[in-house]
């Protein structure tokens, strides 16, 4: 008798560990990221305070503003510490508008003040996927540059 009570205990605990460590295991090697490769700490209003500049970001998508005024939207995501923003649109206040990167390509060439090489150099540095170091920590965001220059983002 004792030892078939004991014998179901264990059979109990081990049922139990197998079923809190099979719950806890997490198929995703980035624990701050969601299947889609986005941190949800990253969801929400952003201001860097001193310039008036808001960053939007929502499940991946992401908005920027200056002094309220749209300028890019674009996708993100996270991995391993790192976030890559890639800009899909930008927003040009002149003709009120949003241009694609091959609209904003032709839009440039227009204006008449750039070279072909001006225009692709603009175009390819408004657009160019850019990934940068970055934590969340309660109500702030930090980017950290490879040349070790931070940004800090406040939540609004």
């Amino acid at each position: 008798m004792k030892t078939r009570g004991l014998f179901g205990i264990l059979v109990i605990v081990l049922a139990f560990g197998i079923t809190v460590i099979g719950c806890n295991i997490d198929t995703n090697i980035d624990t701050n990221t969601d299947s889609n490769g986005i941190d949800p700490a990253l969801n929400g209003d952003w201001i860097i305070e001193s310039s008036n500049f808001e960053r939007i970001n929502s499940n991946g998508n992401l908005e920027t503003f200056q002094n309220g005024y749209p300028m890019h939207k674009g996708t993100y995501t996270t991995s391993n510490g790192y976030i890559t923003s890639q800009i899909t649109s930008i927003y040009v206040s002149l003709t009120d508008q949003w241009y694609t990167r091959s609209e904003f390509e032709k839009y440039l060439k227009t204006l008449g003040n750039f070279t072909e090489e001006g225009v692709k150099a603009e175009v390819n540095s408004q657009f160019a996927a850019k990934t940068v170091a970055y934590a969340v920590s309660d109500d702030t965001w930090t980017l950290t540059l490879d040349n070790g220059d931070i940004t800090i983002f406040i939540r609004k």
